[in-house]
């Protein structure tokens, strides 16, 4: 078997014919979530598509889709606004926000009740690398270096490869290994690729290397326009040094990704930063179809979390977040 791959816009189709099903499948170059400014309706199409099923080389999913938590976000604001003064200063910490579009989406929701809000959107990973190679294809890394891509038109292989696509399964081997090889001829650790402050392209032949945005361009479009709205690179394992008055995880901590022990460690990350008495909301979504969102409301005590609300039923790190004990 074998699949080519969407290399250009012009080829993407949202509603994809069995011909197209057959020769691209679900495979789009991420080289297309480069969009203008401000971006097309047909860009945000595309960038859209791939971030609902682009998977990171550490198996992490960058899943979401734009009003994923509508409902949810109106359900929060309700179950926050007696616990904080209207008009006074608030600083919410949206981790693990992927491409950031629901941090976006709660932020008008969160000002219409608290209006002095300050909202920072962060995920770990903000960006892919584009790795175009003189007269070559293009590969297409993980922020850590890690191949994902290697496109050569009408080619958009994956790493790894499918079995059943033996084709495909060669093509990507003799890329890994060129990849390798070249990085190596030229000194280059593709781990540590250093760009300055405004992602300027780095050149160091036979490679240029190039930042691939993973912030949706209405994230990012909103950031550049309203001072209270951030996006930020932060993990939710480290600790946040704006003591904010909320911080929200969601489909970032779950057991499909982490041990109870690493959990643990996200527990205490979070009490850590919260100012006193600061909320945390911890959950995930179930089901995507109808949509369902497990999420627990915890505040932060002397002593360790106290549960408030339930959203639906309990998110499956409550059970770590109530049983910690603070340090004395």
């Amino acid at each position: 078997m074998i699949r080519f791959g969407v290399h250009r816009r012009e080829q993407y189709s949202p509603n994809q014919g069995w011909l197209q099903g057959l020769m691209h499948g679900r495979r789009v170059s991420y080289r297309l979530l480069r969009t203008s400014t401000p971006a097309t309706p047909a860009e945000i199409a595309i960038f859209d598509d791939i971030i609902f099923y682009l998977k990171l080389a550490s198996g992490v999913y960058t899943t979401t889709v734009p009003g994923r938590f509508r409902e949810f976000d109106a359900w929060l604001t309700e179950h926050l606004s007696p616990l904080f003064d209207r008009d006074r200063p608030m600083v919410v910490e949206d981790w693990g926000t992927s491409d950031s579009t629901t941090s976006a989406e709660w932020f008008p929701v969160l000002r219409q009740q608290f209006p002095e809000t300050r909202l920072i959107a962060s995920d770990l990973t903000r960006h892919l690398v584009e790795a175009t190679v003189e007269n070559d294809g293009v590969y297409v890394l993980d922020a850590d270096g890690q191949p994902l891509q290697y496109i050569a038109p009408p080619f958009v292989i994956r790493f790894p490869e499918p079995i059943p696509f033996v084709i495909n399964r060669w093509i990507a081997s003799g890329a890994k290994r060129r990849l390798a090889r070249l990085a190596a001829g030229a000194k280059i650790d593709l781990s540590d690729l250093q760009f300055d402050r405004d992602g300027q392209d780095i050149h160091r032949p036979p490679f240029v290397f190039r930042r691939l945005p993973l912030v949706h361009p209405r994230a990012a479009a909103l950031s550049r326009t309203e001072p209270a709205f951030e996006v930020a690179q932060h993990s939710a394992f480290d600790l946040s040094s704006r003591e904010p008055d909320v911080i929200r995880t969601m489909n970032v901590l779950n057991r499909d990704y982490f041990s109870d022990a690493r959990l643990g460690d996200a527990v205490r990350s979070v009490w850590a930063s919260l100012k006193d008495g600061g909320v945390w909301i911890v959950g995930r979504t179930i089901t995507e179809s109808p949509r369902v969102h497990h999420a627990s409301l915890v505040r932060k005590t002397g002593t360790g979390f106290e549960l408030l609300a339930r959203h639906v039923a309990p998110s499956e790190v409550e059970a770590l977040a109530l049983a910690f004990v603070a340090p004395a």
